[in-house]
């Protein structure tokens, strides 16, 4: 006899069979681009100076092993203290699940075994559905209740602890990215109208801890400022691109450029004349309208400097006026540069038409005067920054309630990392945030509303057999795709709208309530996204449960507690289906990293190299991606809250649930290792959150399971259930109060230790106030534009698919690239090198072009590395002349002349030797046969030689290799060579000391 499943057990096949082949190929398409991708998948690989990344291995898979040895403190060191927090939630989570999964052997056995009750099969006969009203079965769950709570208490409990330790370290200054001068600073708000002055603000805390003021800055109002950055910014963009059109053109035809709207935007102009349709050569227009911007940036940083230190306006040495500077085009520029003032900007502008009238310059001080205050307190804010000597003082500073009678309304907290700042809103006032924040609790509330009507619709979509009703096509579809759309069509509606919500959270947080840190905005999406998530299970519940027999509850109220106890084991069957849809699917989506990889393939494969800029690759597909984790953490607990609802009532949740925390676990941990980088960091600020909600859940989980037991007319199991709730909440309290107050602050004696230390003179003078001023106050007046390409590396991306490691180096606003880059000469020759093997040892070996790749990144990095010593040791003379390249330049020279002539400097022969050994004798003899492999293969260009080797120009280079070593190293120099062999370069280049590549 064949089994034939009912309609809710197909579906969870169909989708598990769906999934599973989904996330196979997805997986597959991931093996094979890892070790040919690598911008993509290992960017944190390429640019890791300390080495603490280890290099994954070539076989299928094999980078598990390696991320799965990564300890946590192995986590906390590259990851950072938020990352650590979120890897071990999840891993915590797998840990219950994996230990209560062995109660499955006796949950499952009860439930199956049992009487059954009218209308259960298929797989709700393995939930307590099948268990019959009053059955003495039901002891079973109520032990495995009590034993499954208290597994989570107890590892919740040593998680907490665990933090606290962690947090602790944090404090001591374990995470060595963060810059120290953070644990010195406070941030400032609600500060009086009579304090707001660096100056003045500085003496108020003076007063209150004499001596112990290192710097004060208050935050102005910018925006005027913001935008003219963000515009030069625009414009460099455009100068580099159309730079790039000028060089694919064989410097043949010039880009041109309509200047209308460009001129009379960034002018001001309104004459016919310099309005005009006229066209303009676009490199010429793009560096003309970069200077006049610049010009405006810089006028507008001293302004507001001015203002913020001393409370000068714009117009407070208006005495020294001359009348031209009374000109129209002058107020032109003026009346944009103060447009963060329009209404006094306007006032004063009429004034001083009439005194130019009447020249009477000897009035222009007392009309300022009248109006200097109403301008200060316009441009500056109530809020600043304040770096104290010690950290005892910032401590105190941060924990006092009231600082002075006076101002009272004074509000003090630790300062967060300056890239955790969001720099736009520091000049929001505290009762703009919170009376915002409240009407926006009023909508979202009201939005809770809403939401049920859309998991309503969802939850019709999910019965095909209501839907019947009005789609009468759908009787006619075979079993397997009636099957499918029962069992993805209703998640895949439910993950579409899960997603929008938290992009309207973020962006109501940032631009409405204006919050001034990413972490207190990502909080906040917390906080209000998991509210919706917890809504999802029991608002479907209660949909699935009602929407059918809706007029029977009209009739009969009392009847939705039966109906909820009906449903609450067949609603699983849709939760089975989104988690294994998440885990199959998911899963691989995330760690397979879908957006970049379609963007970069397409620049690729689409844009000829020749017409990309660094900028389009590094601000567009290979942009450092980082975790939001105000979506993912509610995400996470919507999981965690479905487990604990279910874990009981329906096991196979508790399953698929274990098996999705440790698949994402172990993708995690791939992307905050090899791919995201950190945009900010909270000190695991996101840990508070976690803990209360999985509580809460864990707590609502107890209540529903005691409902759920009475209505199956428990009679003894109900009251034995009564402690649970009780015990909840007792572990809740306990563990919160054992270590909330320990982890949530400073310890007073961590700061006086700091204090202490022998290092904390020299650790003060490091710091600077520019560390607490607006990044747009201190952008450099002059910027360059990135050249075209770099002197001596012509290539942007090699044929293997690889951005030129040169190119991977960050160049500092106000400097220029061929510069920098020249100035670090020996930093950027190690990165070559070991980017060039990093790559070489994570490509496929099984492949011909594996091989071919490899051979002709070892052949190219011996040749650079040759032609190194031959320059040094001809004393600098050798090579070819290759001048400093301006973005007027094309770049394009000889890789033995001018890049060694301008990479040699400061770089001594037994560096080179070290890296010869590195790069030569990681596999013996096989070097020199992937050495003359490529001779007769290589016809492209590889990331260390920008330009295709002909088979001659190999084996000479290969010659002088092997010729060159003996005649510079001997006796000392040898030994040495070969311990580094053996010992400090290989570790360099595979992150562990005995490992061979």
């Amino acid at each position: 006899m064949v089994w034939t499943p009912d309609a809710q057990t197909y579906s969870v096949f169909t989708t598990l069979g769906f999934n599973a082949v989904l996330g196979f190929a997805v997986m597959i398409i991931f093996e094979y681009f890892r070790v040919r991708q690598l911008d993509i998948y290992t960017p944190n690989l390429r640019k890791d100076a300390e080495e603490e990344i280890p290099v994954p291995t070539r076989t299928v898979f094999g980078w598990i092993p390696k991320l799965w040895a990564l300890s946590d403190d192995d986590m906390l060191k590259i990851a950072g203290l938020d990352a650590y927090v979120y890897l071990r939630f999840i891993k915590m989570m797998f840990q219950i699940g994996i230990t209560c999964c062995a109660g499955l052997v006796i949950l499952f056995p009860v439930y199956v075994t049992a009487m059954g009750n009218k209308g259960v099969e298929g797989i709700n006969k393995y939930s307590m559905g099948n268990i019959e009203q009053k059955g003495d079965r039901l002891w079973a769950s109520t032990a495995m209740a009590y034993v499954f709570t208290i597994v989570f208490l107890v590892h919740i409990h040593r998680e907490y602890e665990n933090f606290a330790k962690a947090r602790t370290l944090f404090f001591n200054g374990i995470d060595k990215t963060l810059p120290p001068q953070m644990s010195y600073t406070v941030i400032v708000e609600n500060i009086p109208p009579e304090y707001r002055t660096s100056e003045k603000l500085r003496e108020f805390f003076d007063s209150l801890f004499p001596g112990e003021v290192l710097h004060a800055s208050m935050a102005v109002h910018l925006e005027a400022l913001n935008e003219l950055v963000e515009e030069r910014h625009s414009l460099l963009i455009k100068l580099e691109q159309a730079h790039a059109e000028w060089e694919a053109s064989g410097r043949k035809t010039r880009p041109k450029v309509a200047k209308k709207s460009w001129y009379s935007f960034v002018c001001g102009a309104t004459n016919k004349e310099s309005a005009a349709d006229a066209t303009t050569d676009a490199i010429d227009f793009y560096s003309d309208q970069i200077a006049i911007v610049s010009e405006q940036i810089f006028q507008l940083q001293q302004e507001a400097t001015n203002v913020s230190t001393s409370g000068n306006s714009i117009f407070s040495r208006a005495s020294n006026i001359v009348p031209e500077f009374l000109s129209e085009s002058a107020r032109a520029l003026t009346g944009r540069i103060s447009n963060v003032t329009s209404t006094v900007t306007s006032t004063v502008d009429n004034k001083l038409k009439t005194l130019v009238k009447d020249t009477k310059l000897n009035q222009l001080n007392n009309i300022v005067g009248d109006i200097d205050l109403n301008i200060v307190e316009k441009m500056v804010s109530g809020s600043a920054l304040v770096t104290f000597r010690s950290r005892r003082t910032a401590a105190v500073a941060a924990q006092i309630p009231i600082l002075a009678e006076h101002a009272s309304a004074v509000k003090v907290q630790p300062a967060p990392a300056p890239s955790d700042i969001v720099w736009a809103n520091m000049d929001a006032s505290t009762e703009h945030t919170e009376g915002v924040a409240f009407l926006t609790s009023l909508m979202y509330y009201g939005g809770l509303l809403f939401w049920s009507i859309v998991l309503t619709f969802i939850s019709l979509i999910s019965n095909l057999s209501y839907l019947q009703k009005y789609l009468p096509f759908l009787k006619s579809l075979d079993t397997t795709s009636y099957a499918f759309l029962q069992g993805i069509l209703p998640v895949v509606v439910m993950l579409v709208f899960l997603s929008l919500v938290p992009a309207v959270m973020a962006f109501v947080a940032e631009r409405v309530e204006r919050r001034k840190t990413s972490s207190a905005i990502q909080l906040e999406v917390f906080r209000w996204y998991f509210l919706y998530q917890i809504s999802n299970v029991y608002l479907l519940l209660i949909a699935g449960s009602t929407i059918t027999s809706i007029s029977d509850v009209i009739n009969n109220p009392t009847a939705i507690l039966e109906y909820v106890s009906s449903s609450l084991p067949t609603t699983s069957v849709f939760f089975i289906n989104y988690i294994i849809t998440t885990t199959f699917s998911g899963v691989p989506l995330n760690i397979v990293n879908i957006g970049p990889f379609l963007y970069y393939a397409f620049v690729r494969y689409f844009v000829p190299e020749k017409y990309l800029t660094r900028r389009t690759l590094f601000e567009g597909p290979l942009a450092s991606s980082t975790m939001a984790y105000g979506t993912a953490l509610p995400s996470e607990l919507y999981l965690v809250c479905i487990m604990l609802l279910y874990w009981i009532i329906a096991p196979f949740l508790l399953l698929v649930s274990t098996i999705y925390f440790g698949a994402n676990y172990v993708a995690l941990k791939y992307n905050f290792v090899y791919v995201m980088t950190r945009s900010y960091e909270s000190g695991g600020q996101f840990w508070y959150g976690l803990y209360d909600n999985s509580m809460f859940a864990l707590l609502v989980s107890s209540v529903t399971f005691l409902v759920y037991v009475s209505i199956k007319e428990g009679t003894f199991q109900a009251p034995a259930l009564v402690p649970l709730p009780v015990l909840v909440i007792f572990a809740w309290r306990y563990t919160e109060q054992r270590f909330k107050q320990w982890s949530l602050n400073v310890p007073y004696s961590t700061a006086v230790r700091a204090d202490l230390d022998s290092h904390h003179e020299e650790v003060l003078e490091t710091f600077s106030e520019d560390f607490i001023k607006h990044p747009n106050l201190l952008v450099p007046r002059t910027v360059y534009p990135y050249p075209y390409r770099l002197d001596g590396h012509p290539q942007l991306i090699s044929a293997e698919g690889l951005v030129d490691a040169v190119y991977l180096e960050e160049i500092p606003a106000g400097e220029e690239a061929n510069a920098h880059v020249s100035s670090k000469k020996e930093q950027i020759m190690q990165q070559h090198a070991r980017s060039t093997i990093v790559a070489r040892h994570t490509l496929d070996e099984g492949s011909d072009g594996g091989r071919a790749s490899r051979a002709s990144a070892s052949a190219s990095s011996a040749s650079f590395l040759s032609n190194i010593r031959q320059h040094l040791l001809l004393g600098g003379r050798g090579g070819g002349g290759g001048g400093s390249q301006g973005y007027h330049s094309n770049g394009h020279h000889d890789a033995t002349g001018s890049e060694v002539s301008s990479m040699t400097g400061g770089v001594s022969l037994q560096q080179v030797d070290d890296l010869e050994a590195a790069a030569f004798d990681r596999k013996g003899s096989k070097s020199k046969s992937n050495s003359r492999a490529v001779s007769t293969s290589s016809s492209s260009a590889s990331p260390m030689h920008p330009h295709p080797a002909t088979a001659d120009e190999q084996r000479d280079d290969d010659a002088d290799i092997e010729s060159s070593a003996p005649s510079v190293s001997t006796g000392d120099t040898t030994d040495k060579r070969k311990k580094k062999r053996s010992l400090g370069l290989k570790r360099m280049f595979t992150g562990k000391k005995k490992e061979t590549a």
